[in-house]
């Protein structure tokens, strides 16, 4: 390794601490049982209700109601796949049809061949109004005494990774860090750093083999994270 490539230690967390607030989501109004569909492929590139272009490669979804960017966990009752969506489009139309998936969504939950499926759909973050990622208000409270069992490990990343912020309160990253992972399906990296005598949490999601993989995650959630860029894990950082 060269002088510009240093190494670099980052905690990965990987915990269950906050499964049992999220379960609070079963029993609010967050919860909706209903009949999932899929797009056609003739709708490929054109512009979904909030204005971007549509891809059936993506994992978005159409909700009738929902706010854009919401993401929601469905589960496929069938076989009990799940998945989470973000939420960019308007519809399904069709009576008695309550989310339309993109294909690779709906591949994912393995009722392609079947073209609709029953399932449970739960809302795992909404935006607020700065556009940042909220927990609904059923999994935000907290009980009297709160416990988190985390793995912490040790690693020195390689290639890219999208980093989404710094931040100076590490109980809050750790009780969010379920929810982020799940949204977008790919682990969640900090890195503790020190900034003019003060200490940071960086944050930043996945570990890809190439930039051009993470400027797709990168242009994917630059919606909700509007700061958010790619980093290269192995060069030194200076600053925040």
């Amino acid at each position: 390794m060269n002088a510009t490539h240093l190494v670099k230690f980052f905690l990965v967390f990987i915990f269950s601490g906050i499964a049992p607030q999220l379960q609070a989501q079963k029993k609010s109004p967050y919860t909706e049982h209903g009949v999932a569909s899929f797009y056609h492929k003739k709708f490929e590139g054109r512009k979904t209700s909030n204005g971007e272009k549509f891809s059936n490669t993506a994992m978005t979804a159409a909700h009738l109601s929902l706010p854009f960017n919401t993401r929601v966990r469905v589960t496929n009752k069938a076989n009990n796949r799940q998945i989470v969506v973000r939420i960019n489009d308007r519809g399904p139309f069709v009576k008695g049809r309550h989310i339309d998936l993109s294909r690779a969504a709906a591949n994912k939950l393995g009722f392609v061949q079947d073209g609709v499926a029953n399932v449970l759909i739960e809302v795992v973050s909404y935006p607020d109004e700065n556009g940042k990622q909220r927990l609904p208000a059923a999994a935000q409270k907290k009980p009297a005494r709160e416990f988190f069992t985390l793995r912490t490990i040790a690693e020195q990343p390689d290639g890219f990774s999208v980093q989404i912020g710094s931040f100076r309160e590490l109980d809050n990253i750790i009780r969010n860090t379920q929810a982020i992972q799940e949204a977008y399906n790919c682990k969640v990296i900090m890195e503790p750093a020190q900034v003019n005598g003060q200490k940071y949490y960086r944050v930043s999601l996945g570990a890809f083999p190439s930039r051009s993989e993470a400027e797709e995650l990168r242009d994917e959630i630059k919606g909700t994270f509007a700061d958010c860029f790619v980093i290269d894990l192995r060069i030194k950082k200076i600053g925040n």
